[in-house]
């Protein structure tokens, strides 16, 4: 599929991904049982230096569509955890 410029630049970049740790052990390790935990993707600051999860929003709706576009990224999130520790409990991991 060739890549489509306007589609891409109009694409949001995830706010939240899933870091998952497969517990499978490195040369010279200790096994570890399967972890997982919900990254920042990216962020910006306020003037103080705290993150911030949404932009700056002029009005209710804005920040509606921002926490409901938030917690669709975050059950994708459970949704690839849960999928992937299926995955290394079925693996006995």
């Amino acid at each position: 599929m060739p890549f489509d410029h306007e589609t891409e630049a109009n694409e949001q970049p995830r706010r939240v991904e899933l870091v998952f740790r497969s517990g499978r052990p490195k040369k010279g390790e200790l096994p570890m049982p399967p972890s997982a935990y919900i990254a920042m993707g990216w962020y910006t600051a306020d003037d103080d230096g705290a993150p911030r999860l949404t932009t700056d929003t002029v009005s209710y709706e804005e920040l509606k569509a921002q926490v409901e576009n938030l917690k669709a990224q975050l059950d994708a999130c459970l949704g690839q955890a849960k999928a992937q520790f299926d995955e290394a409990k079925a693996r006995g991991v």
